[in-house]
């Protein structure tokens, strides 16, 4: 990198800390030195290794490492878009590069790139069908998270098709109480809670809970995010006591699992702060409110949607406060 730097071939970025970027100008004489086939072969190469570079939610500060491959993962989008990947054999009949194209998908839906998301994870179930078959618990594993992303955009219908057949599926190829089997049950009741189906979602936040319990344990981050969901459900049923029982347990546990800055402790402090303006307990409300934005703000950006959404929850709780 150091070579690099002294030719002016890459330039270190400010933020994040520890990233490079590279001028599109050398960026293309660097893919014009050499044949198609050989640019088509490092381009595969670079998708792959960009792909296995993204980390999941549970992984601590996964965001640092997320917004820096970023810029990475965006050339790689542009080279599936343009299908310069493609040459013999098509882009999607590679099962490494499928993998990859998946993992493109959780950063876009982690970075709140919904319409890139969909993109990408729609390319990888058309490869995962054709290689694997439409059954194969990797395919279902695209199929359940095209349906985070139909929840992300507001298309509840299409998201509960594909939670359902995530689900069946997953039920026959790894049973009822595996924990990806749980994972798409958690999902379904996050649905029927938007869909306003109370108790449907509350019989599978139960369900996902028990088996998330016996399988991982009261203190994994799957058993936590249920709890939160949980929390979630009793507030809007009225049963605020409940909710606050469920939210400081997750609380607890995320602080301890994961630390006080993680974006899944800090979806539950957002969450503390709602049910503290339910009760009219205003300013433990705001104090929530404050510390969940400055996590996100540093975390996710300014831009990214639960920024934006704290921005107007402290907005309304500061006009409500004026009235």
């Amino acid at each position: 990198m150091g070579l690099l730097l002294r030719y002016s071939l890459i330039q270190a970025q400010a933020e994040p800390s520890g990233s490079y970027a590279m001028h599109p100008v050398v960026h293309r004489w660097v893919l014009h030195l050499d044949s198609n086939e050989k640019n088509r072969d490092f381009a595969r190469l670079a998708l792959v290794l960009v792909g296995r570079l993204v980390p999941d939610r549970e992984t601590k500060e996964y965001w640092i490492l997320q917004q820096r491959i970023l810029p990475h993962a965006e050339q790689c989008s542009r080279w599936l878009q343009e299908d310069f990947l493609r040459s013999n054999e098509t882009a999607t009949s590679d099962k490494t590069m499928i993998d990859s194209v998946h993992r493109l998908g959780i950063l876009y839906r982690d970075q709140g790139k919904f319409s890139e998301a969909e993109a990408m994870y729609n390319k990888a179930l058309e490869g995962k069908e054709e290689a694997l078959g439409r059954d194969h618990a990797s395919t279902l594993g695209t199929v359940n998270n095209l349906g985070i992303v139909y929840r992300g955009q507001g298309k509840l219908s299409e998201a509960e098709a594909m939670y359902n057949r995530a689900l069946e599926g997953r039920e026959k190829a790894l049973g009822r109480n595996h924990a990806s089997t749980l994972n798409t049950v958690n999902n379904l009741g996050i649905i029927y809670r938007d869909q306003g189906k109370l108790s449907e979602a509350e019989a599978m936040y139960n369900r996902a809970l028990e088996g998330y319990e016996k399988a991982l344990g009261y203190e994994h981050a799957l058993t936590l995010e249920t709890v939160n969901n949980l929390g979630v459900l009793y507030r809007d049923q009225g049963k605020l006591g409940e909710a606050k029982t469920m939210f400081d347990r997750a609380l607890e546990g995320y602080e301890k699992a994961l630390g006080r800055n993680h974006t899944s402790t800090l979806d539950t402090v957002h969450n503390l702060g709602v049910l503290y303006k339910d009760q009219g307990k205003f300013e433990e409300a705001e104090t929530m409110f404050n510390r969940a934005l400055e996590g996100f703000k540093s975390a996710l950006g300014q831009d990214h949607q639960k920024t934006q959404t704290l921005t107007r929850d402290l907005q309304l709780l500061h006009s409500s406060q004026d009235l």
